[in-house]
């Protein structure tokens, strides 16, 4: 193999990589994105696809979103109470906000309680509704925002198996990859070239 080819295949690997949050710690290889699309109310519905690599060795049992431990309470890191939308079946979500001791935010706690565990090479759907703009969340920055509870990102989150002995991943849920204009003007005239070729055929 040549070095023009060597370059472009390590671009590519890259530019992939970036697409995602993706981590490998504890048997876990974690891939997480979130997307949003406005809910005409005023109000914002959040979708966030988690994936448990093929690689990993563990299976995932509590996806703990925007939060992170701290001592025996942990911080939450959205400043907007959220309501959950929907979860796989058998897993339940609570919304927490410890702020008896200190100033708090809001976190999604989604556990697995009679459902499936998210195996290696599966991916789940969790989705929710916040009064949080997609900018407030910080899905309109490259490097995300800073909660104002903790020193952290803020859309920092954990996940855990299901033995109790688990210390967990961390990791930062990603902005889901949208296509550029130019890619989506680019497969538009594919996908009329395409249609143009059949009808001549036809």
């Amino acid at each position: 193999m040549n070095k023009i080819p060597k370059i472009a295949l390590t671009l590519v690997c890259l530019y992939f990589t970036g697409q995602s949050a993706h981590l490998l710690a504890q048997g876990y290889t974690v891939n997480a994105q979130i997307s949003s699309q406005a809910a005409g109310d005023g109000t914002y519905n959040y979708t966030i696809l988690l994936q448990n690599s093929g690689s990993s060795s563990q299976s995932i049992s509590q996806f703990w979103f925007a939060w992170v431990p701290y001592g025996g309470y942990g911080y939450d890191l959205l400043p907007s109470a959220p309501t959950v939308n929907s979860e796989p079946d058998g897993w339940y979500s609570y919304t927490d906000n410890q702020s008896y001791y200190y100033s708090d935010g809001y976190s999604i706690d989604f556990l697995n309680y009679y459902g499936s565990s998210l195996a290696p090479g599966q991916t789940d759907t969790f989705t929710f509704n916040s009064p949080d703009s997609p900018t407030t969340l910080g899905l309109d920055q490259p490097d995300g925002v800073t909660s104002p509870y903790y020193d952290t990102p803020m859309l920092t989150s954990y996940v855990y198996n299901d033995t109790g002995t688990d210390p967990g991943t961390q990791f930062v849920v990603a902005v889901a990859a949208v296509p550029e204009p130019s890619t989506l003007a680019l497969l538009g005239v594919s996908a009329a070239g395409l249609m143009l070729r059949f009808r001549k055929k036809n």
